[in-house]
């Protein structure tokens, strides 16, 4: 089946351009999460070696992932300057982050930069302040629950309050990473839901991110059927009720992992 589905989107190409951004914005390492606000900043997640590999080490080289900030203007991207510790907490990673709808939180995750196959990920969030970032604070348990890895939030309005989406591995999926939403209202977060089974499946549902206007979820899943590790895919739908779920197509997906799709309002 994703043979067949590869054959037609390559056939069938997505009217649209793909531009790689400036040496500015990426590095020889991973950028990723791009985000941009308005016409004046972009915002991205890069994984960079912070220690390298000495010759006599039986240890590979320390890399960790931070969130930097770009400055656009006529000229272009400005060299992306790190956010400051407050956010960039120099003992973990720090990554997957996104905006509040009115830009005065910032949602995050910190995952433990420990050497093992699985990273250990809890969200949290800043709140800004006469235009700085306070100290921010680890999401409660009822998001962040204990002993599994929690990531990839989004978060938009609904209703007079707003939905968290994010990843994570807690029990009660289907397997692997799945994607659960929490009504967020007055400052509490409800007890998280799982979207159901026409999101999630056996494998991995991650970033998503919600089109209020259209009413559609897109995510990530290296499990329906695509073009070649993580595709895109989209849903109409909200809270845990979902249309079919389609791939949005080549040249977006491709063989490599495509991941992070999200509109620029």
């Amino acid at each position: 089946k994703a043979c067949i589905e590869s054959i037609r989107s390559i056939s069938e190409p997505l009217d649209l351009k793909i531009e790689h951004l400036t040496k500015n914005i990426n590095s020889p390492y991973s950028e990723f999460n791009a985000i941009q606000l308005g016409d004046t900043a972009l915002y991205f997640s890069s994984l960079r070696l912070v220690v390298a590999e000495s010759a006599n080490s039986i240890f590979p080289g320390v890399y960790v992932s931070k969130i930097y900030r770009s400055t656009m203007s006529i000229a272009g991207y400005s060299e992306g300057k790190e956010m400051s510790q407050l956010i960039n907490n120099p003992e973990t990673h720090n990554a997957n982050f996104c905006f509040s709808p009115d830009k005065k939180r910032l949602y995050f995750t910190r995952c433990k930069n420990e050497r093992k196959p699985q990273l250990s990920c809890e969200i949290w969030v800043s709140e800004m302040n006469n235009d700085r970032w306070k100290k921010p604070e680890r999401l409660t348990r009822r998001i962040n629950a204990p002993g599994v890895s929690t990531t990839h939030p989004f978060i938009t309005t609904f209703n007079e309050g707003e939905i968290l989406y994010f990843s994570t591995d807690r029990a009660g999926g289907y397997g692997g990473m799945d994607v659960w939403y929490s009504v967020y209202d007055n400052g509490k977060y409800y007890d998280p839901v799982n979207l159901g089974s026409n999101i999630n499946t056996q494998g991995n549902e991650i970033t998503p991110f919600y089109d209020f206007k259209t009413s559609t979820l897109y995510f990530s899943s290296d499990w329906h059927p695509g073009l070649g590790g993580y595709d895109i895919f989209s849903s109409k739908g909200g809270l845990n009720q979902w249309g079919s779920v389609i791939n949005v197509g080549y040249p977006l997906n491709s063989a490599a992992n495509d991941l992070y799709f999200n509109i620029i309002e």
